[in-house]
């Protein structure tokens, strides 16, 4: 019997050229070598502190995650700015949140 592979998000982020509090990145689920669904992208502001205007008063005040469709538009899955223009309504979508909130909470401070 084949033990069941496990589920893995990969979060890859970088700071924009134009701007050290936006980071724009993508998201990945795999099982094993396997993409599971298609990438989903986002882009956040991060402050250096959290504060009350942030995700669960973090250090993220503004985060959009989206999809590409089959046909090319984008799917906007998640949007917080400041509060919750849309919260994610399924729960590969909010265990994704928690994936992308984990990564920018921890990421290096921006040298002002």
């Amino acid at each position: 019997m084949e033990k069941e592979q496990e589920r893995v998000t990969v979060v890859t982020f970088k700071r924009t050229p134009h701007d050290d509090l936006w980071v724009e990145g993508n998201a990945q689920d795999f099982i094993g070598e396997k993409s599971v669904w298609f990438p989903k992208y986002f882009e956040a502001k991060v402050y250096n502190e959290g504060s009350k205007y942030g995700v669960n008063n973090g250090r993220v005040s503004k985060l959009m995650v989206w999809e590409i469709g089959f046909s090319g538009e984008k799917y906007i899955s998640i949007n917080y700015d400041r509060g919750w223009d849309r919260y994610p309504e399924h729960e590969t979508n909010r265990q994704l949140l928690v994936k992308i909130l984990e990564c920018l909470e921890g990421m290096e401070k921006y040298e002002e």
